[in-house]
């Protein structure tokens, strides 16, 4: 058993005859234990709750601030990774030739994109390149395709107003169709050399795409060929040629059978590569879903 250790706290005393001191009584206490008293824990405890009772609040407050902003990243997400879908998805649909597909794509890469980058999920804007880098050159592709398509629409009606001089309103509308068919020659030459001179952003893309781009400049050369002897022809040489005509008639529905001719190889080039991108774009627009959804799966449980 622990010994026991009494303090004086407290001693009398009476003065003697002599003056000295007497004492007369002493009190003893036990010694107290080290530690707290049960006063001062009660201080302390308020205390502690007091501090508690300042701190918990701010803590819930930042702790909703999170929420909050975690709720508005989520939703901001789901928004951004819907619109891709979507628009993707809208593309696989649409004719690349088509004016609805130009305007999704504007849309995608120029509103949607950058919104996807701000999210900063590396694995969804890696999967995404490919997809744009294809619709991109896929886009170039289809500026050539509708130009070659003006310009032969330009030539028909040229064609087919020829007969029909006499008349000033189809004199004046030939007119306007001539310096149509420059425009639209002038594009089909510029989209040539923008195929021919592409850069891809991906090596997946380039793989896929250069033995198309290589075939397409080989096509597009030929109808810039056979499109030149129509909107340029031969200056005639005089006093040889009737100077009110540039070509005869035959050589004029010769010329025209070229174009015609290799145009509708281009035309079957062209649908062929068409086929294949919607094949590639559904695929991984389909991998991209998956991806984008695991995505938001993981913000959702944090």
């Amino acid at each position: 058993m622990k010994k026991k250790n009494w303090i004086e706290t407290k001693r009398e005393c009476e003065i003697g005859e002599n003056g000295e001191l007497i004492t007369k009584k002493v009190t003893l206490e036990l010694e107290k234990e080290k530690g707290l008293e049960k006063k001062e824990i009660i201080d302390i405890s308020l205390r502690l709750f007091s501090l508690l009772a300042i701190f918990i609040p701010v803590l819930l407050f930042f702790q909703q601030q999170k929420a909050e902003r975690d709720k508005q990243k989520a939703l901001f997400q789901l928004e951004v990774y819907s619109n891709v879908t979507t628009k993707l998805h809208s593309l696989i649909n649409l004719s690349i030739r088509s004016k609805e597909f130009e305007t999704t794509r504007n849309d995608l890469f120029y509103d949607i994109y950058p919104k996807l980058k701000l999210l900063n999920e590396k694995v969804v804007t890696d999967s995404f390149a490919p997809l744009k880098d294809l619709i991109n050159f896929s886009y170039g592709l289809s500026t050539v395709s509708n130009a070659a398509d003006s310009l032969n629409k330009c030539l028909v009606a040229i064609n087919d107003g020829t007969s029909g001089r006499s008349s000033e309103s189809t004199t004046g509308s030939t007119a306007t169709r001539e310096l149509d068919q420059f425009i639209w020659l002038d594009k089909l030459n510029n989209g040539e050399a923008k195929v021919r001179n592409w850069n891809y952003e991906t090596a997946e893309i380039r793989s896929l795409c250069k033995i198309y781009q290589q075939r397409a400049v080989g096509y597009i050369k030929d109808l810039q060929r056979s499109a030149d002897k129509l909107v340029y022809p031969d200056m005639p040489k005089a006093p040889e040629v009737n100077t009110a005509d540039f070509k005869n008639s035959e050589d004029e529905s010769r010329d025209f059978n070229d174009f015609t001719s290799k145009k509708m190889l281009f035309d079957e080039f062209y649908n062929k590569y068409d086929s294949t991108f919607r094949n590639y774009l559904q695929q991984h627009t389909l991998i991209l879903d998956s991806m984008m959804t695991r995505s938001s799966s993981f913000l959702y449980d944090r």
